[in-house]
């Protein structure tokens, strides 16, 4: 089973993408700030195949993807009708949603996602991050371990918070992959305690590099965040 960080994947994927001087076209493979995956015109269960495990089967059972959506707020009206009363954040137009809307933008992301092969979970957030996310990764993740659902999971995440969560898996005699950008806010204590560490950068660039719209210039490079 693969567990995706997407809101941790479509911001460093793009940050990644920018550093070499290309810039993601928003559709089927992105949504600026929700997701993003590699532009194969691939099915999501086979952008990897093979991969270098060796207990790692080629199709996965399931693929989770989990991100967030900005949403309205606890006072934003229910359709557009109401809308203009209640628009507390003109500036911020994910804010600015009708409850309505945003089910539909929702629907929207599902839609995309499925159509990639994952089985995608997409949350509203009001903040930087969602906790959202990293709550039902940790969840699908360590659940399945328990019901003895998968001998190897692969974690496409780089933040150093799910260092606790690869080691409860590992001591319920799981393998677990770890796939992100090395040189993108990469946590170098999740790298130490993944089984298996996978470099997406060579075949994310080579996946995008042909058909993206390149930028003026490269940006410049973020540096890498230890864990």
């Amino acid at each position: 089973m693969m567990f995706i960080d997407g809101e941790g994947f479509a911001r460093r994927g793009q940050e990644f993408l920018r550093s070499k001087g290309i810039e993601p076209s928003t559709g089927a493979f992105f949504q600026p700030h929700v997701f993003l995956w590699f532009r194969t015109g691939r099915a999501a269960f086979e952008a990897f195949s093979p991969l270098p495990v060796q207990r790692l089967e080629t199709h996965a059972i399931r693929w989770h993807y989990y991100t967030a959506m900005r949403g309205p707020g606890p006072e934003a009206p229910d359709d557009e009708a109401e809308s203009e009363s209640c628009a507390s954040h003109e500036d911020e137009k994910a804010r600015s949603l009708t409850r309505r809307q945003f089910e539909e933008a929702t629907d929207g992301v599902r839609d995309r996602l499925i159509a990639l092969g994952f089985d995608p979970q997409v949350f509203k957030k009001v903040s930087k991050r969602s906790k959202g996310v990293d709550i039902s990764l940790a969840r699908d993740l360590l659940g399945h371990a328990y019901k003895d659902n998968y001998e190897v999971a692969v974690l496409v995440a780089g933040d150093g918070d799910f260092v606790p969560l690869v080691e409860d898996v590992k001591r319920l005699g799981k393998q677990v992959v770890v796939m992100f950008f090395k040189s993108q806010g990469l946590s170098q204590e999740l790298r130490r305690h993944a089984d298996v560490f996978v470099d997406l950068e060579p075949i994310f660039l080579q996946s995008w590099g042909t058909s993206a719209e390149r930028l003026p210039w490269p940006a410049p490079a973020t540096p890498a965040v230890g864990g």
